[in-house]
C-alpha cells in the first residue's frame, strides 16, 4: 500500500489518505502519494487536515490531478513552490464520517488491519493483518504469523475467498497461502 499505512489518527475519527510530496513547477502544484484510490474519489475543493502523524492544521484541498501515474494536488493558500514545499511529508487527514461511500464488496485500508487470516480449507488461523500495502498493481496484506514473521498476501480475488467484516475474519485460498508461507 504505502510508505505510511492508512490509520486512525488522533481520537480515531480522523484517516490519513496520503502523503505530501516535493513541489512540482512554480505556481502551488505538489506531489501527492495517495494510500489507496479514496483521495481520487472526494468531491473536491474539500476542507483537510494536514500534519506529521495526526491531524494538526485544517487546509483546502482545491484540485487534484494525475498525469502518467503521478498525483499532483493544489491547496488553497499555497501558491507558490515555497509555500508548499512547507506542507512536504506531512499527511492528509479526512474525517472517517467525510469518507466517500463504499461500493459492496470494497472495504476501506483501516477496516481490514487487525483482522484475522484464515485459510479456507484447513480453518488454519494464519495471523493478523498487520498493515495493507497499495502496490501499483494490486492492494497486498501483511500479516503477522504464529511465529512472528511477516506474510505478504495479495488482496485480490484469486487469493481472498470472502471478507466477513462483523466477525473481522478473511478466509484466503490455500493454496495460494502455501507458496507465500
Amino acid at each position: 500500500m504505502s510508505n505510511t499505512p492508512q490509520e486512525s489518527a488522533s481520537d480515531s475519527e480522523y484517516i490519513a489518505l496520503a502523503t505530501i510530496g516535493r513541489p512540482v513547477g512554480l505556481d502551488g502544484w505538489c506531489r501527492i502519494f495517495p494510500f489507496g484510490e479514496t483521495l481520487t474519489k472526494l468531491s473536491l475543493p474539500i476542507e483537510v487536515q494536514i500534519g506529521p502523524n495526526t491531524p494538526q492544521k485544517s487546509v483546502s484541498l482545491n484540485k487534484l490531478k494525475c498525469e502518467n501515474k503521478i498525483h499532483k494536488a493544489l491547496f488553497q493558500g499555497y501558491s507558490s513552490r515555497e509555500s508548499v514545499d512547507t506542507l512536504k511529508n506531512l499527511n492528509l487527514f479526512l474525517k472517517e464520517s467525510e469518507l466517500p461511500k463504499r461500493e459492496s464488496g470494497e472495504f476501506y485500508h483501516f477496516e481490514l488491519e487487525a483482522m484475522q487470516v484464515v485459510a479456507e480449507q484447513s480453518g488454519k488461523i494464519i495471523g493478523p493483518v498487520i498493515r495493507v500495502h497499495n502496490y501499483p498493481t494490486t492492494d497486498a496484506l501483511e500479516v503477522k504469523t504464529e511465529d512472528g514473521k511477516a506474510v505478504v498476501i495479495p488482496f485480490n480475488k484469486d487469493v481472498v475467498r470472502s471478507v466477513n467484516s462483523s466477525k473481522g475474519i478473511i478466509i484466503v485460498d490455500d493454496t495460494i497461502l502455501e507458496e507465500l508461507l
